[in-house]
């Protein structure tokens, strides 16, 4: 009997084409959202959300007597940021949690998956590990601001992620693409 060895043949592998006859998705063509459509959706949702919240903010928290007013306490800081969240919850929960989409990324065609598998991201991870940190961070008297320019800047690097895509593990990818991964 005589043996043959295959080099780089593994048995085991999958074959290369799916069960229906399409070949299956090469996750390199993968188009990853442009700076451009991720600032527009970042806009949009400012645009949004912002006078909302300045609305809330000056309603709930800020004394409208020139003579009387004081600099924010640190608890009324605390509860402006957690009023932020409140407001961008309340506009994009339901998109976050079952498209991994803001209002803005919806209308810029974008989606927020996981970096490693490149699945839609879980709303938890959106809003407690992508979301909430640099929001908390940028509360921070004086360094706030300036996470909050890195956490901006960041875009420029080759992968095009933010800080808190970094945090997150997550990537912006167009939403036409992840419907064809699903498929």
């Amino acid at each position: 009997m005589r043996w043959v060895i295959l080099d780089n043949i593994n048995p085991y592998q999958a074959p290369p084409e799916t069960i229906d006859g399409r070949p299956p998705f090469d996750t390199h063509s993968i188009k990853y959202a442009s700076r451009w459509l991720r600032l527009g959706g970042a806009m949009i949702d400012s645009l949004i959300v912002l006078p909302l919240f300045v609305v809330l903010s000056i309603w709930y928290l800020a004394d409208l007597n020139p003579e009387t007013q004081v600099p924010w306490s640190v608890e009324q800081q605390f509860a402006s940021i957690l009023l932020g969240l409140v407001v961008f919850l309340a506009l994009n929960g339901f998109l976050i949690y079952y498209r991994g989409q803001t209002l803005g990324k919806l209308i810029c065609r974008t989606v927020v998956v996981n970096k490693s598998d490149l699945c839609q991201v879980s709303g938890n991870r959106y809003v407690f590990l992508r979301y909430l940190p640099i929001a908390l961070a940028g509360g921070i008297p004086v360094i706030g601001g300036l996470i909050g320019l890195a956490d901006t800047l960041a875009i420029f690097r080759p992968e095009k992620n933010c800080l808190h895509d970094d945090v997150a593990g997550t990537r912006v990818i167009m939403r036409s693409d992840m419907m064809r991964l699903r498929n």
